[in-house]
């Protein structure tokens, strides 16, 4: 079996790696060969490493789909693709490309993101649609390409829900596959489990306001341990926030790494308390499930995806999303209590390995690809 992953910009040129990447990489070691068709070059040094049989392809320019059509078609021209994965935005245009329906390969449209509601156009797209003025996104989808994706996997069942009313999918369409975890690498070490004489919460991710970040800052600000708060990522616009809060908070520290490489990361989480990830929209959370792997307890926002993995008191605690005093009062639970911060780390280290290993992700991926290849939409 050979797979063609395609993606807007691959790990090699940035700072941090993606799921869908992680992905690739882990079933090329179940299948023949993985091309993996990406916007950029190739960089001349990367820190990562992945399997022999996987083979790189670079559009060059920013990654917009339209860029990927001339290196699609000479792919397609040296290699018979079995299967075409990757966002549906991304993949979408490549339909055009295969004009005999029956000798094209397996699309199936990965979905990571929620689309947000408060999106205006999107707004109106919704309300044209129940009023049956226009058609939906899906169907507007569908005769714009001249054919549909085979099938949908979304990383979590919030995503598939937003997914579904935005493009008038039916849901018996849409596969449920979390990301996975390497859990091999994302593993407990065992650092902080004697104290130490600063009390680190940790976060990963996009430096940015809707990401909570700002709202974990200034719950922290009205503890009275002394925090080093720890952020490793890009940031976003919500770094200078952060600083002068915690200028006013001279007691507790903020300390930027920026984005690391994975292994990087994994030492960075090893050496913390607790993770904070209190955002306020989230398609899944792969940082999180990284923490989680490394047995951190989390302490996270209440939306519906954090509720597909979070178990309140048990594997993390939850708060109220955007209430800074929420944040604050679970967060000095878990400062405060180390049994049950002992204890939340463990749980959520099963967690992950019962239900969202790499494994376990690259298993429900194969028996979508090898067994259950569905009929296109509207055949």
């Amino acid at each position: 079996m050979r797979l063609l992953f395609v993606v807007k910009q691959s790990a090699l040129n940035r700072g941090m790696n993606t799921g869908i990447e992680n992905l690739a990489w882990s079933l090329a070691r179940r299948v023949d060969e993985v091309i993996i068709l990406s916007g950029g070059r190739n960089p001349s040094v990367t820190t990562y490493t992945y399997p022999n049989n996987v083979h790189y392809y670079f559009s060059g320019g920013e990654g917009d789909p339209g860029d990927h059509i001339t290196l699609y078609n000479d792919i397609r021209c040296s290699y018979h693709i079995d299967a075409v994965i990757g966002w549906s935005r991304n993949i979408g245009p490549l339909l055009q490309q295969e004009h005999d329906q029956n000798q094209r390969p397996l699309f199936i449209a990965n979905e990571g993101a929620l689309t947000r509601s408060t999106n205006p156009f999107l707004k109106a797209l919704s309300i044209a649609y129940r009023q049956r003025r226009l058609p939906s996104r899906y169907v507007f989808f569908q005769k714009k390409f001249g054919a549909s994706v085979d099938s949908f996997v979304a990383i979590s069942k919030a995503v598939a829900g937003n997914f579904s009313r935005n493009y008038a999918v039916d849901p018996d369409q849409i596969h449920v596959i979390p990301r996975g975890v390497d859990t091999n690498l994302f593993e407990p070490s065992g650092k902080r489990t004697q104290g130490a004489p600063d009390f680190r919460i940790i976060y990963s991710g996009n430096i940015s306001f809707g990401k909570g970040v700002v709202d974990v800052a200034k719950a922290i600000a009205t503890l009275r341990t002394p925090i080093t708060f720890v952020l490793c990522g890009t940031d976003r616009g919500a770094l200078e926030s952060i600083r002068k809060i915690f200028d006013e908070s001279p007691q507790h520290t903020v300390d930027y790494k920026g984005p690391l490489s994975t292994t990087c990361l994994k030492n960075e989480l090893q050496n913390s308390d607790v993770f904070a990830f209190c955002s306020h929209s989230e398609g899944l959370g792969k940082s999180l499930l990284e923490a989680m792997s490394v047995g951190l307890p989390a302490v996270t926002s209440d939306i519906p995806t954090f509720k597909e993995l979070i178990v309140h008191r048990e594997n993390g605690l939850m708060a109220t999303t955007g209430d800074r005093y929420s944040i604050a009062g679970a967060l000095d639970q878990l400062i405060n209590d180390r049994s049950l911060r002992e204890s939340c780390g463990e749980n959520a280290r099963k967690t992950i390995i019962n239900g969202f290993s790499r494994e376990r992700e690259a298993e429900k991926w194969l028996e979508i690809l090898m067994h259950n290849k569905p009929p296109a939409i509207g055949a």
